[in-house]
């Protein structure tokens, strides 16, 4: 039983984050060993603009969902209905026991305030994982944008003077 009912979207920011650096690493390896200076150049303003585009939907989402789940924005109806399976209500019957039948149910259920604080810690993870890398790897497609066929043509013999 999780105690998070957020616990899914924590693994798909991790999962995402590793395909992203595994990515990365290949592609820029890829073509350091078999593409030209400029493509190498090049690719290093694609990955900046990725970055970019990742960081402002993240945000985008987050806010999202948290004025959804606050009953506010037009995604109300769709946290409605994704959070009804997991929140308490008196016609559920008893807050993170059972069913007023007797059954018990497969997780604990929550209060909105419950889903709003894992809301928050599930947002403050997957930040706390997320902009470090985006900082480490902005830094990293910014020098490959500017340097990158400097250092492709001194990696490949040429020295930096022919480029």
């Amino acid at each position: 039983m999780e105690d998070n009912p957020l616990e899914p979207l924590k693994r798909i920011a991790d999962i995402s984050t590793g395909v992203f650096i595994a990515l990365f690493i290949l592609v820029n390896i890829s073509v350091l060993i078999w593409g030209s200076p400029i493509g190498f150049q090049r690719l290093g303003s694609l990955w900046v603009a990725i970055l970019l585009f990742a960081f402002g939907f993240l945000k985008f989402a987050m806010s999202e969902i948290n004025k959804a789940v606050s009953g506010r924005g037009e995604y109300v109806d769709m946290a409605r209905e994704k959070l009804d399976p997991v929140t308490f209500s008196k016609d559920k019957g008893w807050h993170n026991f059972m069913s007023n039948e007797g059954v018990e149910y497969e997780r604990p259920l929550f209060t909105l305030d419950e889903v709003k604080g894992h809301l928050r810690e599930t947002e403050g993870r997957i930040l706390a994982v997320f902009v470090p890398n985006e900082l480490f790897f902005g830094a990293l497609a910014t020098l490959q944008w500017g340097y990158g066929d400097l250092l492709h043509c001194f990696l490949h013999g040429k020295g930096w003077t022919t480029c």
